[in-house]
């Protein structure tokens, strides 16, 4: 679990791989949200009461990508209380923000997609790749999971040559 805390309101976790949820089974999702603000409290030292709004972005090859924002609310001036709401995006890829394509090795080139959007150069991921490779490209990137088709839509298809 990455975290990148962006102010005292608003957060956004990495569940790569291993870590899921399931979203499907309601109690179930309460004990892994539980266990995932635990976490931030005790490994972060952040103060975990209010209520919360979280949005949830799955993509198939990554994970999960969650934004946690605290909303101000008089209902929740009890310490130590805990509220969310869990709004899952549909339909979601993830792209990653590359410099250059020079660490995509030749046998990888018919499961990504390459798209230039405003001078920036993204790689989507067409087809599971092997761990090592996404790995690779999680170190060459920044993970981009909001209004990726916007980009897809707008951007250009770059093909890549050997």
């Amino acid at each position: 679990m990455k975290v990148n805390i962006i102010d005292e309101n608003n957060i956004v976790v990495f569940l790569f791989e291993k870590i899921t949820i399931d979203f499907d089974n309601k109690e179930k999702t309460l004990i892994d949200m539980k266990k995932i603000f635990q976490k931030l409290k005790l490994k972060h030292n952040l103060d975990i009461q209010g209520y919360y709004f979280i949005e949830v972005y799955n993509d198939e090859y990554y994970g999960i990508i969650m934004t946690i924002s605290k909303e101000m609310s008089n209902y929740f001036s009890v310490t130590n209380q805990v509220d969310v709401e869990v709004e899952m995006k549909e339909n979601v890829f993830f792209l990653y923000k590359i410099e250059d394509y020079f660490f995509i090795e030749e046998i990888f080139y018919d499961k990504v997609k390459l798209y230039l959007y405003k001078n920036e150069l993204y790689l989507k991921i067409k087809e599971k790749v092997d761990k090592l490779f996404l790995y690779k490209i999680i170190e060459n990137s920044a993970i981009i999971y909001n209004d990726t088709d916007k980009i897809i839509n707008l951007g250009k298809e770059i093909k890549i040559r050997i």
